[in-house]
């Protein structure tokens, strides 16, 4: 089995470690002072919320990052790429739709991070699959004595 591009695993580290930062800097902006949305990090969204839509996030983002470091390893495959992008697209829907946030919320830096971050690790696994050699098999008559 070939190995992974070592740019394509730097990439995936690079990609864990600003999904992770992300789960840390507020998701929302908004210009009123009384907007409890305008501060709050996943983590604080996770201790208000309880349930809903932050815990899918921080769910989605530790997937995310554990997906991404999988993709650190040597062999080349197409499970790490196919797994990164189904979860960027669950995570791309799941920043669009705000969930829990209402609909005048306005992304943040946090939101904008993890958008940026998706971004990243989806043209990553992207170039990885593309990247990734098909074993060609011979049809199981050809290779039989006649």
């Amino acid at each position: 089995m070939t190995q992974r591009h070592a740019v394509v695993r730097q990439l995936y580290v690079v990609g864990a470690a600003l999904a992770f930062v992300g789960t840390f800097v507020p998701l929302f902006s908004s210009a009123r002072a009384d907007d409890p949305y305008a501060s709050l990090s996943l983590w604080t969204a996770l201790g208000e919320d309880g349930g809903g839509g932050a815990l899918l996030g921080v769910v989605l983002v530790l997937a995310m990052v554990v997906v991404a470091m999988l993709g650190t390893r040597d062999e080349h495959g197409f499970g790490v790429p196919v797994g990164v992008l189904v979860l960027c697209a669950v995570s791309l829907g799941m920043l669009v739709a705000r969930p829990g946030a209402g609909s005048d919320a306005q992304l943040g830096a946090g939101a904008g991070l993890l958008l940026g971050t998706t971004v990243l690790l989806a043209g990553t696994a992207l170039a990885d699959a593309l990247m990734t050699p098909v074993a060609v098999r011979a049809p199981a008559d050809e290779g039989r004595p006649r």
